[in-house]
């Protein structure tokens, strides 16, 4: 729905492409450049399994969507001829180039890695450019293509709602306003694709990238990558050994996910608004006096803003003539506090005045003045106030950039403790920024910075007790992962969206976006599709992602089904129970760039079985996760790694993996298992991370149960905490614990008994 532009349809003619013909080294430049009828094209080695390829001169804007420091860890191999080649090597890397067709072979350790496609036609041996530069309706795109085995699935390429494996569609990198999740438009995208055969490419560009992925209307055995009106065609190549060190290179070279706050991870209430203080605080009372668990409570746009003037960081005046006395209640009653905001200013507010004459705002090109994005009707309309016209902040001017970011100094000193940063997909093409740079080019890149400025503002104005700062975001591209968090935008209320969120998470995980929430319920249609049934199975599910949210229009409080809140009370008091977990796989995030939700074809990529399976899940890497998504509380799920055992949660049955299974749940539970060599420390229950402050590392507050799976091989701590532990093998048999507090509960699963020597826990086989 509302997809009817003419992107939608954009499909260039392939006999239209100037296929890139290399025609010799350009000696100037030690012959590590290759000149070509496009421009040169250059070939540099990251290290021993990334490659980075140029054609074209590179725009002199600079996004920083890579590290800095990248040429400092690069080789230029200088091109040279062996009659039919031209080849560029160093170490065990290699790029060929065929001198007669121009087609690409990329070579690790002595073998061909990737290639061109091998497509043919009657008239050509390869018909489709390996290398390209075309116009198709009035506007200039490169192409850079490659072969695609038979059954070869292909991962990654931002948050989209259909199936994981990408094989066989048109995929657009391009951030939309999606108004859903049931359609190709996404709010998150990001043009980095990888193959379960270990290799994948990054395009580096903040333009729009679109993808024909075995796509049949093309080739279906073949990927065609078109970047649309930039510069110069610069991608990376990966060539590694498996899914998950790709994903751990991705991180390395566009940044590491950063340390995050606790209480960030505990659970956030929401909805489209309050009306004003009193509905507010009736609803915190609820929370508190029921004992619902909670962390933060957020106040949507139309919650604190008058919607006419917004935003200009006002608060509406006629529902909070004191909005620091709220903040102070809110904090009494142990909750932290999120404010909305998005980048655009009412042009009925006096401040839309003063930044149009600054240059702070986005310009129109043709005319030169002030850009006035007026928003389209939408599928809200009858639901919501209509929006103010409004200008557009421009990021890329430095001293607005600075305005903005100081601008929330005011919220920070009345106690607001996080922002919420919805849109940032509304730049035009008719846009002109301060850099220079069209609407085109800054189309995707923009809610990066928007999302960067706001990160910083916490950083530097936010309250130090809060610990590491973080942003509730909603759009992304390329490093996005460097300011988290961000959720899923606005799902349907039935099992469609439910199923959609679920893959819009995994697959923004299997691009490198370690973070991600979603509207508990769906945000809109709950009136006509959302049942108690479909809430508790929602709300299950997302206790298994990095953060877990409330939100939708209308009232989507955990009570709002009185027959089923008990099933949602213990949902909520079990997500915070893995708190200590939680932190544990915010660390591997940190170091090896995998998401809290882990698809299974990233961990498994060899397994076929596994790529059947698009809503089941590793939720860190021991526990296996598939949510209920049907009425009739059935599910088909795979256990998978044939070398190991799994524990279901509620029974304790002990499957070996490599089954397929179908079975029928109480509305209680669901598929939930425990990876075999598992030590998975389990917390109290607590109603806000309030009661960790200053404890956060005693072991007496923290940790209540310890659940040992079989042998233990993982300590399922973050370091802080794992640190006092160590695990000691007396043979293939026997495992200690050492230094294990006492007072712990320590309860075993499996074949395994357990006894005390000293301060030691010793497991032994049976």
């Amino acid at each position: 729905m509302f997809h009817s532009s003419p992107e939608t349809a954009w499909h260039p003619d392939l006999s239209k492409i100037e296929r890139v013909r290399c025609l010799a080294p350009v000696l100037e430049n030690k012959g590590n450049r290759l000149k070509t009828n496009l421009g040169d094209l250059s070939v540099q080695f990251v290290d021993s399994s990334l490659v980075r390829l140029s054609l074209g001169a590179s725009s002199s804007v600079n996004y920083g969507l890579i590290r800095e420091d990248i040429d400092a860890h690069s080789v230029y191999p200088q091109w040279h001829s062996n009659q039919s080649q031209w080849i560029a090597q160093s170490g065990s890397l290699a790029v060929w180039v065929d001198q007669s067709s121009n087609t690409l072979s990329f070579i690790k350790d002595s073998k061909l890695r990737i290639s061109s496609p091998q497509d043919a036609s009657f008239t050509s041996p390869h018909r489709i450019a390996p290398l390209g530069l075309g116009y198709w309706q009035h506007r200039r795109y490169w192409t850079f293509s490659v072969g695609l085995e038979s059954g070869e699935p292909i991962y990654g390429l931002g948050e989209k709602w259909s199936t994981l494996d990408k094989r066989g569609q048109w995929i657009s990198s391009d951030n939309r306003d999606a108004v859903g999740v049931n359609a190709e438009w996404s709010y998150k995208n990001c043009p980095f694709l990888w193959s379960t055969k270990g290799w994948g490419v990054l395009f580096h560009t903040p333009n729009r990238v679109h993808h024909a992925v075995g796509y049949p209307q093309y080739s279906h055995r073949s990927y065609i990558g078109f970047v649309e009106e930039d510069t110069a065609l610069d991608i990376f190549i990966f060539l590694e050994e498996s899914c998950v060190n790709i994903l751990q290179k991705y991180s390395w070279l566009t940044g590491e996910t950063p340390r995050l706050p606790l209480w960030g991870f505990g659970i956030w209430i929401s909805r489209a608004w309050y009306k004003d203080e009193e509905e507010i605080m009736e609803s915190v009372h609820r929370i508190r006096n029921e004992h619902f668990p909670a962390d933060v409570f957020l106040l949507d746009g139309r919650t604190w803003l008058d919607t006419f003037t917004r935003f200009a960081f006002d608060w509406d005046s006629t529902r909070y003539p004191n909005p620091s006395l709220l903040v102070e209640r809110l904090h009494h009653l142990n909750f932290r506090v999120a404010c909305w905001e998005y980048p655009l200013i009412s042009i009925y507010h006096p401040w839309f005045v003063e930044l149009a004459r600054k240059g702070y705002l986005l310009k129109d090109k043709a005319s030169g003045e002030t850009l006035i994005y007026v928003w389209p009707r939408g599928p809200f309309s009858s639901k919501l106030p209509p929006l103010p016209n409004s200008g557009i902040l421009d990021f890329t001017n430095p001293e607005a950039y600075k305005v903005w970011r100081e601008s929330h100094k005011k919220l920070f000193h009345i106690g607001v403790d996080v922002m919420k940063t919805d849109f940032g997909e509304q730049i035009e093409d008719r846009a002109l920024a301060f850099n220079g740079d069209g609407g085109e080019r800054l189309h995707n890149v923009y809610p990066l910075l928007y999302n960067k400025c706001v990160y910083e503002a916490t950083q530097l104005y936010g309250n130090p007790k809060n610990g590491a700062p973080m942003v509730f975001g909603r759009s992304g591209w390329i490093s996005s992962q460097c300011y988290p968090t961000q959720w899923g935008g606005d799902p349907q209320a039935d099992w469609g969206g439910l199923e959609a969120s679920i893959r819009g998470g995994l697959s923004w995980g299997m691009s490198g976006g370690t973070c991600y929430a979603t509207d508990i319920g769906g945000f809109y249609s709950r009136e006509h599709y959302l049942s108690s049934q479909l809430f508790v199975r929602w709300t299950q599910a997302a206790i298994y992602s990095s953060h877990m949210r409330f939100h939708g229009l209308g009232p989507c409080e955990p009570w709002i089904f009185e027959q089923v809140e008990v099933y949602i009370l213990e949902s909520m008091k079990w997500r915070y129970r893995l708190l200590v977990y939680l932190e544990f796989c915010l660390e591997q995030a940190r170091r090896f760039g995998l998401p809290f939700m882990r698809a299974l074809p990233l961990i498994y990529h060899r397994d076929v079985i596994c790529r059947q399976f698009d809503l089941e899940f590793l939720f860190g890497p021991c526990i296996l996760v598939s949510p209920v998504t049907n009425p009739e509380d059935e599910v088909t799920f795979y256990i998978p790694d044939d070398s190991v055992f799994w524990y279901d949660w509620w029974t304790g049955e002990r499957w070996r993996g490599g089954q397929v299974v179908t079975r029928k749940y109480s509305w209680k539970q669901y598929p939930l298992m425990m990876k075999e060599g598992t030590v998975l420390f389990l917390g109290p229950q607590v109603e806000s991370t309030r009661a960790f402050e200053n404890k956060e590392t005693d072991w007496n507050t923290r940790i209540e149960e310890v659940h040992v799976f079989g042998l233990p091989t993982i300590i399922a701590l973050p370091d802080y905490m794992a640190e006092r532990l160590q695990l000691e093998n007396r043979s293939s048999q026997v495992v200690l614990i050492k230094n294990l507090p006492e007072n712990i509960s320590v309860i075993t699963h499996g074949p395994v008994k357990m006894y005390y020597e000293g301060t030691n826990v010793v497991l032994e086989t049976i």
